[in-house]
């Protein structure tokens, strides 16, 4: 399965690219939202799933404090060419964002988007990722 990636923690996003890899799937990752959006904008079909940080930055370097992993989760479920991955991982080490509940806001606005917190294992994290893949393609039957 082709996956996006969209993780701004160097150490997080390599582990959990190269856990996907070695169970044979391509990863294209992103460690910003204007990243995230030029992969998105240039093929968004190929992408099987999107697996996405809440708390990401604008550009790569700059400080967040905002939920901007959230308009990734917009592109990617309500866009123009009707373009949808078939699965949808959302994951943050917060539970609110601008004061509001990120659970609660997804199950409202996405309710096929998958919420999990991360752990402070980076490896568990990366294993929540892989398990939620697999179990999409076997309900799939990829």
């Amino acid at each position: 399965m082709r996956i996006l990636l969209v993780e701004d923690d160097n150490k997080l996003g390599k582990i959990i690219k190269s856990t996907l890899e070695e169970e044979g799937h391509e990863v294209t990752l992103c460690r910003c939202l204007k990243e995230a959006q030029k992969a998105i904008k240039a093929d968004l079909e190929k992408f099987g799933a999107v697996i996405t940080d809440i708390q990401i930055p604008i550009f790569r370097g700059h400080h967040h404090t905002d939920a901007y992993g959230l308009e990734i989760v917009g592109m990617v479920l309500i866009n123009d060419e009707g373009l949808t991955p078939k699965h949808l991982y959302v994951h943050s080490s917060e539970t609110k964002a601008d004061g509001e509940d990120i659970k609660e806001k997804l199950k409202e606005a996405y309710p096929t988007a998958v919420f999990s917190l991360k752990d402070w294992d980076n490896a568990v994290t990366a294993q929540k990722v892989l398990d939620f893949v697999a179990l999409q393609e076997q309900l799939s039957g990829e």
